[in-house]
């Protein structure tokens, strides 16, 4: 969006209703250019009391509230985007070391269990060799660390393709993370396939070079996995580098990002009284086109609210004398009879 508009109402159905077809409209455009890709709604921003406004799914989506607890998530200094970025790198990368250091600290819990029960050695030992602790398969561990640590991530990754517009980011950023989470669905549906044999999978990542040595005879399916698995860890190292090029605020509580969210919106889109929330914001740059709905229904106290904004240079009133007409009108609008 090339100049930022503030689109107001006079009723919360009204704009919940403009609202609306402006998400199905921005989700049927990126649909067509970007198959598969997350709809960034980054640009458009919804105001408003929530209760009234009976938000819908589609419409949640660019409601300030929901937006403001999302990007939280991602922003949290102890758990937001950097922290899953790194723990996934981390287990795609270490997680042999991981699983073998897993199988050690299980061995310690049942032999201390077995010290404080003074249950004899042998009887501990003649089921799996090891204190009678049936060991988890290295595909299982792998399995059971990949919902929690590259799912929160994948999510995460999608939140920040939907939430901050894609101006902020850069569009190569954007297709990074795109290629980035169709890498990932691509390693978990190998990951959880019946075709993957979980001794293969523990000697080629812990040796990825084996997949070129025609002796070792893998399966499909275990090379095809591991090919992914190195693909991915690419993808995220340079995805890390252009995350962190990328000038995000330091987010120290939810109005920092509640601000953010109204610097860097497009197009913000409320009822004509919510629009006084505007004037308390600090804009980096001002919203300079209003368009005003339903017109002639708005109180001519209440469409002073939007037009007094600071460097609003356009107004664009849409409605006709068919509508209902004003509860409150001036001698001027009576003497003009028609704004349209």
């Amino acid at each position: 969006m090339k100049c930022r508009t503030l689109t107001c109402t006079p009723t919360n159905v009204a704009i919940k209703e403009v609202a609306s077809r402006v998400v199905k409209l921005w989700k049927s455009e990126s649909s067509a250019t970007q198959k598969n890709a997350p709809a960034g709604l980054g640009d458009i921003l919804l105001l408003g009391n929530e209760d009234r406004l009976k938000l819908d799914s589609e419409v949640r989506e660019i409601y300030l509230g929901y937006r403001v607890k999302e990007l939280w998530k991602c922003f949290a200094p102890l758990s937001g985007w950097q922290y899953r970025l790194s723990s996934t790198i981390d287990f795609l990368q270490r997680c042999v070391i991981q699983f073998y250091v897993h199988q050690e600290n299980e061995r310690k819990n049942e032999r201390n269990k077995n010290q404080d029960s003074k249950v004899e050695e042998r009887k501990g030992t003649s089921e799996t060799g090891w204190k009678g602790m049936k060991c988890q398969s290295f595909l299982q561990y792998a399995r059971d660390r990949f919902k929690p640590t590259v799912l929160p991530f994948q999510n995460c990754m999608i939140t920040l393709c939907n939430h901050v517009p894609e101006s902020f980011m850069g569009r190569e950023l954007v297709e990074k993370i795109e290629c980035v989470i169709d890498l990932l669905k691509s390693f978990r549906s190998l990951l959880f396939c019946d075709k993957v044999r979980s001794n293969e999978l523990r000697k080629l990542f812990h040796r990825p070079n084996l997949i070129e040595d025609s002796s070792n005879l893998f399966t499909p399916a275990s090379k095809e996995l591991c090919r992914i698995r190195t693909r991915c860890i690419s993808a995220l190292k340079d995805l890390s580098k252009s995350l962190r090029g990328v000038k995000f605020p330091v987010f120290r509580n939810k109005y920092e990002i509640k601000n953010f969210c109204f610097k860097s919106a497009s197009l913000i889109l409320c009822t004509a009284a919510t629009s006084y929330k505007l004037h308390s914001v600090k804009m980096k740059e001002p919203l300079e086109v209003l368009v005003i709905d339903e017109a002639a229904q708005l109180k001519e106290c209440e469409s002073a609210i939007p037009l007094q904004l600071p460097g609003v240079r356009h107004a664009i009133l849409i409605g006709d004398e068919c509508q209902l007409p004003a509860m409150v009108q001036s001698k001027v609008c009576w003497i003009v009879v028609l704004l349209f």
